[in-house]
């Protein structure tokens, strides 16, 4: 029985996320230029530090593995990695990018600032 796997071709469609009115394709890419001889192609996240973005109600939206805001708070009160998918307010680890339900992070849409 001949198992193949396949490794990802750069700029190849990894998945579609809808939140909301947003939409993300994350594909396959490199990060930096030395990782192409030296890896395979990674799932490249887009940059919502950068360029936040906000569900119609204010939320914050963010990656899993972005690094954490100010207001990060460990599941069960333990640190695992430091990043957004370990937080309390994240969703869940499974997402790739979710809401944050940090109040504080939560955008205020009439005035257009932080609540």
């Amino acid at each position: 029985m001949d198992i193949s796997l396949s490794v990802p071709k750069e700029g190849e469609l990894y998945k579609i996320i809808d939140i909301g009115e947003h939409r993300f394709e994350l594909r396959y890419g490199y990060n930096e230029e030395f990782e192409r001889r030296q890896e395979c192609p990674v799932v490249i996240f887009p940059d919502l530090i950068s360029e936040p973005r906000y569900t119609d109600d204010g939320y914050l939206i963010v990656t899993s593995v972005q690094e954490p805001c100010e207001h990060y708070s460990p599941i069960d009160g333990k640190q695992f990695e430091d990043w957004c998918a370990d937080c309390k307010h994240y969703p869940g680890v499974h997402h790739e990018i979710g809401i944050c339900r940090c109040e504080k992070n939560r955008m205020c849409k009439s005035c257009k600032a932080h609540k």
